[in-house]
């Protein structure tokens, strides 16, 4: 894979590349002006930069001062879900021509973005991904996708925790649509499966970690869709294996070696990291239909569980593949973290937020497609 430093650099070639990208999305506005400022917003997520808030994109872009980027946030007409929705359709007709449509996995996962104060929409003491602990902060929930070739992002969420949806006040002076009511985590991935599904995206397989997979809302939602899914599962859960009820904690305990049947390699940080798999058939308490129950163990991490849906005819090697997929959206947004400046905003409007993140996941887009590019054609390519 191309490094994001390297795709980065000044390069003319790349630059009209942008230019010809971002024409793509000329029609959502409709005043020149604000046109103008958002492919230069855009542009300068690519700057080589310690923050990329309005202040400092400003101060690159030439502006005499960050008003006129903080009214393309904050003020001026035009809609990011619009803006959202044609990047799919990107998405949508470059997977088409790729012949590889139907292995592309769609990933929810989810980022803490910490922040100070109590005004900003969404803010609060809550679970912080990133850092693994509690901690004032914004989460955002995210859909990816993930194909041999492409990985990149499709929507995102803004999470609003129960507290700031029945205090109206507060929701009023952080530009809250009115009629915005409280969401889990699964429920808003379920909305941005949904909406994806009902564009035409060919996501058939879901994954995601056990936050999403402990739902069984999610699970449902998605099985009612027609689709299959991947997701990681708590041990607190009851399984009927061979007819006996059993919890995970002591199924996980009890099952023989022998049961460990697959092993992999995939790379780690500090080498490659060899994983041993056991798939087993299982019911739910709740289901009559069995499932898959795939069991997870690495020489570095706890055993992991995971459910699907999928037939007791789909390969052991096709689950693993999804299960990966996640590894790639660890990735996705750690490279718009710290390339792209996706966690740099200074907002706290509700739709700012929205209007920010999706310029960083646009930027990404462009840097997925230029990766693209370069397998394909096999030269490099610099970017600008």
């Amino acid at each position: 894979m191309l490094d994001t430093k390297q795709l980065i650099k000044d390069g003319q070639g790349c630059a009209e590349a942008f230019t010809n990208f971002f024409s793509l999305f000329h029609k959502l506005f409709a005043r020149s002006e604000s046109r103008t400022k958002a492919e230069l917003y855009a542009r300068g997520l690519f700057e080589d930069m310690t923050r990329k808030n309005c202040w400092h994109l400003a101060e690159r872009l030439g502006f005499e001062t960050p008003l006129p980027l903080q009214r393309l946030l904050n003020d001026d007409v035009w809609s990011e879900d619009d803006m959202m929705q044609a990047a799919r359709a990107h998405v949508k007709a470059t997977m088409a021509e790729s012949e590889e449509a139907y292995e592309a996995v769609a990933v929810v996962d989810e980022s803490g973005f910490v922040k100070k104060g109590d005004k900003s929409a969404g803010v609060q003491r809550q679970y912080c991904g990133r850092l693994g602990k509690v901690e004032n902060c914004q989460v955002g929930v995210f859909l990816t996708c993930v194909s041999p070739s492409l990985q990149t992002f499709l929507d995102r969420r803004l999470y609003l925790p129960q507290d700031w949806c029945e205090d109206k006040e507060r929701t009023a002076a952080a530009h809250i649509p009115e009629e915005t009511v409280f969401k889990t985590k699964p429920a808003l991935a379920l909305e941005m499966l949904k909406g994806a599904w009902a564009e035409g995206l060919k996501l058939h397989w879901v994954t995601g970690d056990s936050a999403y997979g402990n739902s069984p809302g999610f699970r449902q939602g998605i099985a009612a869709q027609g689709h299959l899914y991947v997701l990681g599962f708590g041990r607190q859960h009851q399984v009927i294996y061979r007819e006996q009820q059993w919890s995970l904690k002591t199924l996980l305990e009890k099952l023989p070696e022998s049961q460990w049947t697959v092993t992999t390699q995939r790379a780690g940080e500090q080498g490659p990291i060899e994983e041993s798999w056991a798939f087993l058939r299982v019911k739910l308490k709740q289901d009559q239909e069995e499932q898959w129950l795939i069991l997870r163990r690495g020489a570095q991490a706890d055993d992991d569980l995971y459910i699907s849906n999928a037939a007791a005819t789909t390969t052991p090697q096709r689950l693993i593949e999804v299960v990966l997929a996640r590894h790639a959206v660890e990735r996705c947004i750690q490279e718009a973290k710290s390339e792209l400046g996706l966690a740099d905003y200074e907002v706290r409007y509700y739709h700012a937020w929205y209007r920010h993140i999706t310029f960083c996941l646009l930027a990404h887009l462009f840097l997925a497609l230029q990766r693209q590019q370069e397998r394909q054609k096999k030269h490099p390519c610099r970017c600008g």
